[in-house]
């Protein structure tokens, strides 16, 4: 019961990691897919998943071309703007780091070689001299 449990998670995961909708979409198809493949487990000893189905990539396929087209494309290019808000984060990232390790480095050299600048000023006396 477990392992036919574990198949069929795998099974839902793989399909999963091939569509590119996200969301409550995503999970809808996902939930009907997973309710599919447990029935077919419940009603079959050898249950071989993608005999049935077919493959993750297969499966997957076949929901993208039952979208619709204004659809698919709004899932990509909700899909690549993550993917440039992350990359654009972790540059961002890199470049602050990258920035505070020359600073420090810059004041390690000048602490270094004797460069530190002392600042003497003189206030003036109370007595008016």
């Amino acid at each position: 019961m477990r392992k036919r449990q574990r198949q069929v998670n795998r099974y839902v995961r793989a399909v999963g990691s091939y569509l590119p909708c996200a969301g409550k979409h995503k999970k809808q198809l996902l939930t009907a897919l997973r309710s599919e493949a447990e029935a077919y487990c419940a009603e079959t000893r050898d249950a071989d998943l993608e005999a049935r189905f077919g493959t993750p990539q297969q499966v997957a396929a076949a929901y993208v071309d039952a979208m619709s087209t204004q659809e698919l494309l709004a899932a990509l290019r909700r899909r690549r703007q993550v993917l440039t808000i992350l990359i654009a984060a972790v540059l961002t990232a890199l470049l602050l780091w990258v920035a505070a390790l020359c600073v420090s480095l810059y004041d390690y050299h000048q602490a270094y070689n004797g460069w530190s600048e002392t600042s003497i000023i003189e206030e003036p006396s109370p007595y008016g001299q």
